[in-house]
């Protein structure tokens, strides 16, 4: 609900599809267009060219590869031209993610590669394809450089790269 509410404040007709009958609830209590159901079944009830935006947060790591190759070519069929199509899921990049995010919620399937996710959206005709880095493990989690040791520091940047990547990435591709 608090994207549907961001968008509210800033005069964007928007609303949600959850499938947690709980979330539904809470955001409807909140005044927001929220409907129980999949992102599929919402969209196969759009018309062609209809929307000028879909944003699906956390959604795709709970879909089978069918299901999320299905739904990349929905959507594009959904968008007018120009529409975007935003996708953010956890980093599979990113070690730090398997230790404190992927595994904390049972539902989750299977990580989606962020280059995977952008030859997706390339393949289904989508005109621009970016990705964007976000969630940034904390400076104190890192290892850090070791003075006069160049080898040793580029050693520890490696590492760091592998180990506290972003945790989050979003694909946004535009019809």
């Amino acid at each position: 609900g608090e994207l549907l509410e961001l968008l509210g404040e800033i005069g964007v007709e928007a609303r949600g599809i959850e499938i947690d009958d709980a979330l539904v609830a809470a955001g409807r209590a909140r005044g927001l267009e929220v409907a129980r159901g999949t992102a599929a079944d919402a969209l196969l009830s759009e018309a062609d060219s209809a929307l000028g935006g879909i944003v699906l947060i956390q959604v795709i790591e709970h879909l089978s590869a069918q299901e999320l190759l299905e739904l990349v070519m929905l959507a594009r069929d959904k968008l007018r031209p120009g529409g975007k199509l935003i996708m953010e899921t956890v980093n599979p990049e990113s070690l730090y993610v398997f230790a404190h995010a992927f595994y904390i919620d049972p539902t989750h399937s299977r990580p989606v590669h962020p280059l995977y996710l952008e030859f997706l959206c390339r393949e289904a005709g989508f005109a621009i394809v970016e990705t964007e880095w976000r969630s940034v493990p904390p400076e104190e989690d890192r290892l850090h450089e070791v003075d006069g040791l160049p080898a040793l520091s580029d050693n520890i940047s490696r590492l760091n790269r592998l180990l506290w990547s972003a945790g989050d990435y979003a694909v946004v591709a535009t019809r």
